[in-house]
Order: structure tokens, then sequence, then C-alpha cells
């Protein structure tokens, strides 16, 4: 995922397949999601982890190649031993919704996804956000976004032209009725989609020596592809 224009870049990724004797978590408490992990969690480190070593690494603290420790109730952290990696679960809440993050710092490398339960006894499914949540969000240094009351409403308008104009391209892209075509097409042209570049390369002219929202409009754009 193309994200950031930093000397360092960030990834968070994270699948969880459950066990027969996991349950869904029910709580906002991270020991509860803990055992959903899989090796999946560390695919985007440099050696990754093997199922026998994660549960060692969960029931002990320590493996072979890992150490880890729950930072709170709501933060799990995984460090590498060698070489310079580090896993950050935290349990995060959107709304109404509370979901998983995993942010990985593989040495110079970092990006982001989000999970949540999928119903009883199955895997975390991926939970998208939705691009103006991920552009105000992913800083790649951990550091918290701006706040919501703090964006200017015109930015705040662009983020939503970009994200329902992107939802139009991936929705033509797939296989899909002709009706349910049109109907994108239509939803495109009423977003005035193909001016969003444009709108896009304007606003960036606009709050360009203004702190903060570059970065923002940065990210937003690399998400829509403007």
């Amino acid at each position: 995922m193309k994200m950031l224009c930093l000397a360092a870049t960030a990834t968070i990724s994270l699948l969880v397949v459950a066990t027969a004797s996991a349950k869904p978590p029910s709580s906002k408490v991270i020991a509860e999601w803990l055992p959903l992990l899989p090796a999946e969690v560390f695919d985007n480190t440099t050696e990754g982890i093997e199922a026998e070593e994660l549960a060692v690494l969960r029931k002990k603290g320590t493996s072979e190649n890992w150490k880890a420790r729950r930072v709170s109730a709501t933060k799990y952290l995984a460090t590498a031993k060698r070489p310079s990696s580090e896993v950050h679960m935290t349990l995060r809440q959107n709304g109404a919704v509370t979901y998983l993050e995993v942010l990985t710092y593989n040495e110079k490398a970092v990006t982001y996804s989000y999970w949540q339960p999928d119903g009883d006894g199955e895997p975390l499914k991926a939970y998208d956000p939705g691009l103006a949540f991920r552009a105000l969000k992913e800083t790649g240094d951990s550091k918290p976004g701006p706040a919501d009351a703090t964006i200017p409403e015109d930015i705040r308008q662009h983020l939503g032209r970009l994200e329902a104009c992107l939802g139009v391209k991936q929705g033509l892209k797939a296989d899909i009725p002709a009706a349910r075509r049109q109907q994108l097409v239509e939803e495109g042209n009423a977003r005035q989609c193909d001016g969003a570049k444009a709108a896009h390369a304007a606003i960036v002219q606009r709050y360009a020596n203004k702190p903060v929202w570059p970065a923002v409009l940065d990210r937003a754009g690399r998400l829509a592809g403007e």
C-alpha cells in the first residue's frame, strides 16, 4: 500500500483465524482478541513467525525470536529480537465499531489495515473505515491525526467526494449487472468524478502552505489514485 512520503513508510495488517476453542471477542479488552491471532499477523515482518512459536509467545511472553507484552488493556506489542521489527496491536473505536488495528514497523516499512469479528467462532474479516478516515488517521508514526472537529468544510466535502468516486471506480471494475453499472455511472456523474483529479489539484494548491492538511490531502490522493 503506497501511503506516505516519509523517510519511513508503514505497514499495518492483520488476518485472524479462530481456533476451535476460540470465542469471538466480546469486549474492548485486548486479551480476548489475542487467542484469535494466527501467524499471519507477522507476515509483514522480516522473519515472520510459525504457529507453534506464536502459541509459545502468547503463553510465555517470549519465544525464540520474539518477545511480547500487554501495554494496556487495549494494546499488545510484539518485538523481534532480530532484526528490527515491531507489531503493534491496538483495539480502536470508530463510532459503534470496535476493530483491531495492527501496525507493523519492519525496519523502515509501515502500512495499515483494519479487522473486526465476523460472527461466532469465525475469523476476523477485513474492515474498511473509508478513505476519509484513513487519510486523516494514517499518519505513519502512530501519532493521532487531526480531530474531526478541526477539518475545514471544503476538505471534508472533498474527502467525501473522493471516497464516493473511489467506490464508483472500484464498482465499475467488477463483474456486475448492467443495471447496477448504469447506477454507478449515474452516481459518478452526480459526484462529478471526471473532475475529481482537477479538484484535488486545486485544493492541494489552496492548502499548500497550511499546517497538517497537505499531508492529509496527500494521503487522500494516494488512496484515491489521484
